[in-house]
């Protein structure tokens, strides 16, 4: 028998520092795309959300509280639970499950980057949830160019995102 996803968790993917135009700390372009796809499926499948992101640089707020102010001032939806005091992705599995296993509360929908879900998702069954995937940020294939044998600034990046997962997945 299938019991389908119970409720949403959004994973923070970081934040900007002392925005001027938004008067201080925001959310990342990483936190913003996971907070929209996680909205599209809120509204998609009425499950309540849970944001999820600590205070790992010590600023004035944690990730998670930064995020609920954008998902209810840009999207519309007012998180039902934040789990603000993990710092990494072993700890947003474990505080998360202590909040939602005592509401009976086990199978998510899981959102965050796709090149972090396999890590995300063996954190969160580890701590005794069950997570379906729902990932975004794919990073595509482009048309073949000649330009692309050159090294630059985006495939440096990639290969930082690429590493940091391999070395944190050890």
């Amino acid at each position: 028998h299938y019991a389908g996803p119970q409720a949403i968790v959004i994973l923070a993917g970081g934040r900007v520092q002392a925005s001027p135009e938004w008067g201080g700390d925001t959310v990342n372009a990483a936190s913003l795309r996971r907070l929209r796809y996680g909205a599209h499926l809120a509204r998609q499948t009425r499950l309540p959300v849970l944001l999820a992101g600590g205070n790992p640089e010590r600023r004035a707020l944690p990730e998670a509280q930064l995020m609920a102010a954008v998902l209810e001032r840009e999207f519309g939806i007012r998180p039902h639970w934040i789990e603000d005091r993990s710092d990494t992705t072993a700890e947003n599995a474990r505080l998360t499950a202590a909040m939602l296993a005592p509401l009976g509360i086990r199978r998510i929908l899981l959102v965050t980057d796709a090149f972090h879900m396999p890590r995300a998702q063996r954190a969160f069954r580890a701590a005794g949830l069950e997570p379906d995937a729902a990932p975004t940020g794919y990073i595509g294939q482009r048309t073949f160019r000649w330009q692309h044998l050159v090294p630059n600034a985006q495939a440096l990046d990639l290969s930082n995102v690429a590493l940091r997962e391999w070395a944190a997945g050890l």
